[in-house]
């Protein structure tokens, strides 16, 4: 018979719990991350942790209760539910004077800042999410930050350093988009800041945050200058598929597609995003500021300190601009007053500001100018009284730059200094009164592809640096009238005649000129360097050299004792036959004879042919003809009623090597100090 079938066994149920409390108390705890762009340890003692209903549900959320000391430097206190898988957890955390150094790994991968030191108190909600591949984070509070120093990522420079930071109505979120961080109010107290206002008139604050997948911006230097960006790699918190790497590479490359660019179906690939930043005020009070402003040019940097004042609202979607008004001392004594509106994170950046500072003495900003030109100032006063404007694009500008008595001190070896040569730039801009004063008025469109601000200021006062700096001569002879045929001589050499070391009536008169400079720019010394090229000096000397031995003939003959080198009235044909072929006989050197071995006589060409195919030229002649040339200058200028000790001959060059210009070859060089 058909046995009937069996019934199925049910299925045995999956092991479940639910456990209504876990306490420990009283004990220590050891956390390690590695998956952390750098191991993160965290060590917990004394720990207290108190959980309610937990089950093995993982997606129904428990109440959590846990506090402790963490790494001996604070204490912290969290309360609030968590669900395991997907993560959920909503929290209100309290802490008192959190260490919080070990976080820096975290936090420094998405600023082009990190931290060195830092202390936190705070009060407020946390919520942590997992969705899908999105880790969310979002804190709604308020924090107090102590003992705070942040160090340029990219530099190493420091950045921000204070004593306290209260910060209220954060409303911050990072993980989706882009990143979001909104403040009621910040307010800063006795504390030291890194601030740069850079040449589109946005401020370096706005570079904080970063990509992690992005080289680090410099916070500490201006836009454009040497590691302002990209100079060092940075690591990715993760490592990129064989499809992700190709895709950041055609994002930036010229005329790629957009579908290379990016495609919908793909996760964002290191983009960089716009943050959402919205400040409602800051206000500033015992504070220190190193503050550059790369809007004017030259750059205005002052040491700002007993800073106090306030920021108005602005923020990264806002078109409104924030007042500002800020008070302090330059240098301690100094007294500065900056006022207007600005809204530098808004797309386009919006500045309206006024500054003035009267009399500021630069010996307090010595540092800077080690660092950038490698000269301390042991003395003069800046006055500045700048106004400018950006609106839609359109920048107006008036600068007014007065510097009084700048005087230099002693070179001073600074890898970020100039090689231009500072001093005698700022000689020659100097009027006699020792005053430098300069009004640069500037307009134009921030659109149009031909106008750039730093051109445009640089071009109106920089250049004047440049120009004084690497073509001296140039502003010499614009300003004290060195010219010749109608047309501007070049000033920076002599020239002279092949072989000779005669000032020509030209070479006087560029002389003169020189002379004049010299006396109203006191503070100028003169390079006289003497040259020769040997491709037409070595000839020019033999007829040099014939020439000499002719006067000196002729000055004999005539009864006086000169040595050829007076002037003297141009000779006759007839005598200046006479005389070569007198230089002609006494010549120790073989000549044509006839058939009884006597000297045959020769026309007076033939003569000079011989004589000068005869005439040895050494080394040293040339460079006793380079010294000449140099000597002839400088008893010219000297008679000019120049100082001797301001002239100084240096070693000639005894070739045409590194000659630009369409001068002769044959000449003097000049150079200022």
């Amino acid at each position: 018979p058909v046995q009937p079938a069996a019934p199925t066994a049910p299925a045995s149920p999956s092991f479940q719990f639910q456990v209504a409390s876990v306490s420990l108390d009283q004990t220590d705890a050891t956390f390690v991350d590695e998956s952390a762009p750098q191991p993160v340890t965290v060590a917990i003692a004394p720990l207290n942790l108190h959980l309610k209903d937990v089950t093995s549900n993982f997606t129904k959320p428990f109440g959590v209760d846990i506090d402790g000391t963490l790494n001996r430097k604070g204490t912290f206190k969290v309360t609030g539910t968590a669900a395991i898988a997907p993560l959920k957890a909503d929290l209100r955390v309290a802490t008192k004077r959190l260490d919080l150094t070990f976080a820096d790994p975290y936090v420094s991968s998405r600023m082009n800042a990190k931290i060195t030191t830092a202390n936190l108190t705070m009060d407020g909600a946390v919520g942590l999410e997992q969705q899908r591949k999105d880790f969310l984070v979002s804190y709604k509070g308020d924090a107090s930050l102590g003992s705070v120093r942040m160090l340029d990522k990219l530099t190493n420079d420091l950045f921000f350093r204070m004593t306290a930071l209260n910060v209220n109505g954060i409303d911050f979120a990072l993980g989706k988009g882009p990143p979001k961080v909104h403040v009621g109010l910040i307010a800063l107290n006795d504390f030291y800041s890194r601030i740069i206002l850079n040449s589109t008139g946005k401020l370096n604050l706005k570079d904080i945050t970063a990509s992690p997948q992005e080289a680090p911006t410099s916070l500490t230097r201006a836009t454009g200058e040497p590691g302002s960006k990209g100079a060092v790699p940075v690591a990715a918190t993760s490592t990129p598929t064989p499809a992700a790497a190709p895709s950041v590479a055609a994002a930036t490359a010229p005329g790629a597609s957009p579908a290379a660019e990016a495609s919908p179906a793909q996760p964002y690939q290191g983009q960089p995003m716009n943050a959402d930043v919205e400040l409602r005020k800051i206000t500033l009070k015992g504070g220190k500021v190193d503050y550059t402003d790369n809007f004017i040019k030259p750059n205005y940097t002052a040491n700002l300190s007993e800073m106090e004042g306030s920021v108005g609202a602005f923020g990264s979607k806002s078109t409104t601009p924030a007042p500002v008004s800020l008070d302090g001392k330059i240098n301690g004594s100094s007294p500065i007053n900056i006022d207007g509106s600005i809204n530098p994170l808004a797309p386009t950046a919006f500045v309206d500001i006024k500054a003035k500072a009267d009399a500021i003495e630069l010996t307090g900003v010595s540092p800077y100018t080690v660092k950038y030109t490698g000269f301390p100032i042991t003395k003069g006063t800046l006055t500045v009284d700048v106004h400018y404007l950006l609106d839609t694009g359109k920048l107006t500008a008036d600068n007014h730059i007065f510097i009084d008595q700048l005087t230099f001190g002693d070179h001073v070896d600074s890898p970020d200094a100039t090689n231009l040569p500072i001093r005698l730039a700022v000689s020659l801009l100097k009027n006699s009164k020792g005053q430098i004063d300069v009004r640069i008025p500037i307009s134009g469109s921030l659109s149009d592809p031909q106008f750039s601000i730093g051109a445009i200021v640089l071009g109106a006062f920089m250049n004047l640096i440049v120009k004084a700096a690497t073509a001296p001569f140039s502003l010499i002879a614009a300003a004290f009238g060195g010219s010749g045929g109608g047309a501007q001589q070049d000033l920076g050499y002599i020239e002279f005649k092949p072989g000779y070391s005669t000032l020509t009536p030209d070479s006087q008169q560029k002389l003169d000129t020189v002379a004049k400079a010299l006396a109203d720019r006191t503070a100028l010394k003169l390079n006289i360097e003497g040259r020769v090229d040997p491709k037409f000096d070595t000839d020019g000397y033999k007829e040099a050299s014939l020439d000499h031995s002719i006067q000196v003939l002729s000055h004999r003959a005539q009864g006086d004792s000169a040595d050829g080198t007076a002037k003297s009235a141009a000779l006759s044909t007839e005598d200046y036959d006479k005389y070569l072929k007198k230089v002609y006989s006494a010549g120790d050197f073989k000549k044509p004879r006839d058939v009884v071995g006597m000297a045959k006589t020769q026309p007076p060409d033939e003569m000079k042919k011989l004589i000068l195919a005869n005439t040895p030229v050494t080394d040293q002649d040339l460079k006793n003809l380079a010294d000449a040339r140099a000597n002839a200058v400088r008893a010219y200028l000297s008679s000019k009623q120049v100082d001797s000790g301001r002239m100084f001959i240096v070693a000639p060059k005894m070739d045409a090597n590194g000659i630009t210009d369409q001068g002769k070859t044959t000449r003097v060089d000049l150079g200022l100090q």
